[in-house]
């Protein structure tokens, strides 16, 4: 039998001890995973304990999350064993977001199985997890997931799983994704997960992608492009050369941050095709998204009039939607230079 009956008393202990466990979790663990202290050791194995022995299904569920705060494999024989038997949904659930926080290559098999035959919830994390464990041995099960689940929030996981394989063999599902998948949050995905990968045989999906009907699987493709480089910078410029199409400018945003000579040059031409001033920028910009390429090209050439701009306004008084997000970070980075 997976857990073992417990006194009330014992109950009661163990509820005290998992919450003060996981709040020392929360403050000791690291970002990446480190080997464990000594003085840590006991802690992780009461936690062990809880999880496999305590009836409350609350205080499993604490247990597991604790573990996972201190991502150390000793705990992950106990938290497959939750993951295959646990009685709770919730508490399986949440022994597969802690192996992906542990990252060891041993979940990633019963992490498949709880991806291909778990309710929604299970079906999400395991996908989570199977993104930061990054094996090659999930690329099937994912490849399959972005392709055929019937959750957008799931496929939307598998495609940056997918990316954080880095196997080259992930570039077609998430190709197809990109340029057919009926949700948005998926395609952007598709194309983030494509820029990480950073080969080159992603760049004509997504040169395809930055003429997307959404605007933020526009950009992110822009982005994706940028992250892909100068193998990039050919088609860029066959885009850029259409300078009265709405594609052109995001050729530009993606050239502007790949930065090589022949690039930047590009858009300057660009710009300058368009009458734009370098030397000033429209107090209106948040009006029209392709300010944000203007703003790059400014810094680029330290304008002085933008820092005076940017001076005077609020920069966390922003309009929160995605399309103002670059400008936001540029218009910090340039108070933080020109002060």
């Amino acid at each position: 039998m997976f857990r073992q009956t417990t006194c009330m008393a014992g109950q009661k202990a163990a509820r005290i001890t998992v919450s003060v466990l996981l709040l020392v979790a929360l403050g000791t663990t690291a970002c990446a995973q480190a080997p464990t202290e000594p003085d840590n050791m006991a802690e992780i194995e009461a936690l062990i304990d809880t999880l496999q022995n305590d009836d409350d299904a609350n205080e499993r569920r604490w247990a597991a999350a604790a573990l996972g705060q201190y991502r150390d494999p000793a705990a992950v024989p106990a938290l497959l064993e939750a993951l295959r038997e646990d009685d709770d949904s919730k508490v399986r659930t949440q022994a597969a977001t802690a192996l992906g926080m542990i990252g060891d290559p041993e979940a990633v098999d019963d992490l498949i199985h709880a991806l291909e035959t778990g309710d929604e919830e299970m079906r999400t994390q395991a996908t989570r997890a199977l993104g930061e464990i990054g094996d090659e041995r999930a690329l099937g099960a994912l490849s399959h997931a972005l392709g055929t689940d019937g959750s957008p929030h799931v496929r939307q996981l598998a495609a940056w799983a997918l990316g954080q394989t880095g196997n080259a063999a992930a570039l077609e599902p998430l190709a197809q994704a990109l340029g057919t998948d009926g949700a948005s949050l998926v395609r952007r995905s598709a194309a983030k997960a494509l820029g990480t990968l950073g080969i080159e045989s992603g760049v004509e999906p997504l040169i395809t992608a930055i003429q997307d009907t959404d605007v933020l699987v526009r950009w992110e493709s822009a982005k994706a492009l940028s992250d892909i480089g100068e193998l990039a910078v050919g088609p860029l410029t066959e885009v850029i050369g259409q300078v009265n199409e709405p594609g052109a400018w995001y050729a530009a945003f993606g050239l502007e941050k790949i930065g090589t000579s022949d690039a930047v040059q590009l858009v300057d031409q660009f710009l300058m095709h368009h009458g734009i001033n370098l030397e000033q920028v429209s107090h209106d910009y948040r009006e029209d998204w392709r300010y944000e390429v203007i703003v790059l090209v400014l810094e680029r050439h330290g304008t002085n009039e933008m820092a005076r701009y940017f001076r005077a306004k609020d920069v966390d008084d922003f309009d929160q939607s995605a399309h103002w997000v670059i400008v936001r970070e540029v218009a910090t980075t340039w108070l933080e230079t020109y002060g």
